[in-house]
């Protein structure tokens, strides 16, 4: 990976505009615009996050799992607290 793909000032946040989930979770936008998921937690689901950007060109997503005191075990997945995984399978 290049040093001009790896340095933290060529990336830029979108602004969240919306989060919608198919299996019930409750959606919060916190402050810093990550998107915090709490409530049911089923099986399996879809979240769909729609952003803002005034970027000309997108070469890239990236995309943090992030943990938080609200989820069990601190997270950063939301279902068994002593094995809190996160399972992406489409992107």
């Amino acid at each position: 990976m290049s040093e001009q793909v790896r340095s933290e000032e060529n990336w830029s946040s979108m602004q969240i505009a919306d989060c919608s989930t198919t299996g019930g979770e409750t959606v919060e936008i916190l402050k810093d615009q990550s998107v915090l998921l709490t409530g049911e937690t089923p099986k399996r689901t879809t979240y769909t996050v729609t952003a803002d950007s005034q970027l000309q060109e997108i070469n890239g997503i990236r995309l943090e799992a992030l943990t938080h005191e609200k989820i069990p075990g601190n997270g950063p997945g939301r279902g068994d607290p002593k094995r809190t995984n996160f399972v992406l399978t489409d992107f």
